[in-house]
């Protein structure tokens, strides 16, 4: 843990002054990726526990309303007209646990929607952008739930990495 460490930030253009670092875990620490865990897993938890309307039934009859990988989650919703509030409750999680939801780097994307959804979700009076398809840990997930996009982004970095081979045959 950090505790009275004097820093400096280095870009190529300059170096900045020496500042105080007191909170936090040093660069490269084993430390640093659990304990951001801890936090995602337990914001969402106090997230689900006070949102109400849990989706999606998994085994053993446990909920399942979100996925998470590092700071990516989706958000899962049976009914799109759930989704605004489970982005709300998110969101202002989030913010109690000094965590920040970028409406830019955040999408909604409806599968197999019987009608165009007609409402906006957002964050902090953001609207969120509607997709038709988008990549999450490296898989691609669309509307129509078909795999032949994410069969083509994959075969298509396979004769990437092949074209990459070839110069050094």
């Amino acid at each position: 843990m950090n505790s009275n460490t004097i820093a400096t930030v280095r870009t190529r253009a300059r170096k900045s002054g020496k500042f105080l670092v007191d909170t936090g875990v040093r660069e490269g620490s084993v430390l640093g990726p659990m304990l951001f865990n801890y936090v995602i897993d337990e914001m969402m938890r106090r997230a689900i526990q006070d949102y109400d309307n849990n989706t999606l039934l998994y085994p053993a009859e446990k909920e399942l309303t979100d996925l998470e990988y590092t700071d990516d989650i989706a958000l899962i919703a049976d009914k799109p007209r759930e989704l605004p509030k489970a982005v709300t409750v998110v969101s202002d999680y989030s913010t109690s646990f000094d965590l920040v939801l970028k409406p830019l780097k955040s999408k909604v994307l409806a599968v197999k929607p019987s009608k165009p959804m007609r409402f906006p979700i957002s964050i902090d009076g953001e609207e969120l952008e509607n997709v038709k398809s988008f990549c999450y840990l490296g898989s691609v997930i669309t509307t129509s739930t078909s795999c032949m996009e994410e069969i083509a982004e994959r075969i298509a970095k396979a004769g990437i990495a092949f074209n990459m081979l070839q110069k050094c045959l």
